[in-house]
C-alpha cells in the first residue's frame, strides 16, 4: 500500500472533530441551536460573549477521551467579558430530555434523550 492511500484512509479520523461556534454573527445564535446529543470525542463548543446573556440550559451526557475530550469554552468579548447563560426563561434543545431540567442549567449525565451514559473527558 502507498503512503498516500495511507493518509487517505487516516484522514477522516482526523478530522472527525467539529468546533460549534455560538454567538453574533457565528453560525449558531445560542447554545440550544448546538447538538449536544452528538457531540463527540474531541468536538468543541465556543460560546461567544455578547451584551444580552444566553437564555438556555442544556444536558451534557457525551464521551470524550483523554486524548481527545469534549470541550466547551467561553470566549470573551474585547473587554474580556464572559458569557453568561442565564436560567431565567431558558430554551432546551427539544433532543434533549433529562431529569431535574427545572433546577438546573447546565447538567453534567443524567439524561433519557440522549441515552444516559457516564460522561468521561468533558471540559
Amino acid at each position: 500500500m502507498k503512503a498516500g492511500a495511507i493518509i487517505l484512509m487516516l484522514l477522516p479520523s482526523a478530522l472527525h472533530a467539529a468546533v460549534y461556534e455560538v454567538g453574533p454573527g457565528k453560525p449558531l445564535a445560542s447554545p440550544d441551536q448546538v447538538p449536544w446529543e452528538k457531540l463527540e470525542a474531541g468536538d468543541e463548543v465556543r460560546i461567544h460573549w455578547r451584551p444580552d446573556p444566553y437564555p438556555s440550559k442544556w444536558v451534557l451526557c457525551r464521551q470524550g477521551t483523554q486524548a481527545k475530550p469534549i470541550i466547551v469554552r467561553g470566549v470573551s468579548g474585547p473587554k474580556g467579558q464572559q458569557p453568561v447563560i442565564d436560567g431565567n426563561k431558558a430554551k432546551t434543545r427539544k433532543e434533549l430530555n433529562y431529569w431535574a431540567d427545572e433546577r438546573s442549567i447546565i447538567k453534567i449525565g443524567g439524561s433519557s434523550r440522549p441515552s444516559d451514559t457516564d460522561p468521561a473527558y468533558i471540559t
